[in-house]
């Protein structure tokens, strides 16, 4: 038998660094998910006064008007940022949103911004939960009869997110959380 061709042992693979150890890939992986969580940010919706009629049944196309009562800086694009989340959301479901400028054809939503505060992005990012920013919307679904459909009063909001989250956060939350009523007839 050739002896450069004699079966070798391979060589013993090399230990793990310290760093690589099982608890502090664990600890790594938990700082990897807060961080995370951070930039994903935290938004949300809370509803009231919510009631659906008992014979409500989603549309499969709907006229939605927004209407601001409330006034402030960065209003607009928060206006524009509900209506851009409602419709995709709309969409998702596959209900057909028009939106218009006026009191809205049946079947409808009106939706009235009545509170909106941007809140402070840098208190968000320093102190966790603070500098709250929201946008407060009633809604009120008429069927294509006239009839209500819906109603509720939902407040969306961010309370953090990376580097202390967008405030147009709060209005897209609460656009999705709007869609998913209108949807299901059941506030989300």
């Amino acid at each position: 038998m050739n002896p450069h061709f004699a079966h070798k042992t391979p060589p013993p693979s090399p230990t793990l660094p310290s760093f690589q150890s099982n608890g502090h890939r664990r600890a790594c992986m938990a700082l990897l998910c807060a961080s995370a969580a951070l930039l994903i940010g935290c938004s949300g919706t809370t509803w009231t006064h919510a009631r659906t009629a008992p014979d409500y049944q989603p549309p499969k196309q709907i006229t939605v008007a927004i209407f601001v009562a409330a006034g402030g800086e960065g209003i607009s694009e928060a206006v524009q940022e509900l209506r851009e989340s409602l419709a995709g959301e709309l969409r998702s479901f596959g209900i057909v949103a028009t939106f218009v400028n006026r009191e809205p054809a049946r079947p409808s939503a009106e939706l009235r911004v009545i509170q909106w505060d941007m809140g402070d992005r840098w208190e968000r990012y320093w102190m966790l939960k603070e500098g709250q920013g929201h946008i407060v919307v009633t809604v009120r679904v008429t069927s294509a009869d006239g009839r209500p459909g819906y109603y509720g009063v939902v407040r969306g909001y961010v309370d953090g997110g990376a580097w202390g989250g967008s405030y147009l956060n709060s209005a897209s939350a609460a656009g999705e959380s709007i869609a998913k009523a209108i949807a299901t007839g059941v506030e989300q």
